[in-house]
């Protein structure tokens, strides 16, 4: 699976790629991109390259967070670098 940005949420990669286990290939449109590893300029040699075979896929460890109120569960999600804790929308 693909996923590609220019804002701050990489783990939006994750919604429908079914988690852990399947690769992840980001490719960064913004500025920061500390999880992506091709830049725009170089999205399309990055491309020959996956089709070619030669690429390394790097195991990463995943978070997942649960949110709960008085043992009542409210909801989970999983991460690839950190969560978010906060007071607002839960």
């Amino acid at each position: 699976m693909f996923w590609w940005w220019g804002g701050w949420n990489p783990s939006a990669g994750l919604q429908g790629s079914g988690g852990a286990g399947n690769p992840l290939l980001g490719i960064n449109l913004g500025t920061l991109g500390y999880l992506a590893e091709i830049d725009r300029q170089n999205i399309f040699p990055a491309l020959d390259k996956l089709v070619l075979d030669e690429y390394v896929v790097e195991r990463r460890m995943m978070l997942e967070g649960k949110a709960m109120r008085m043992g009542k569960h409210l909801m989970q999600d999983l991460a690839l670098n950190d969560i978010v804790i906060g007071r607002r929308g839960v």
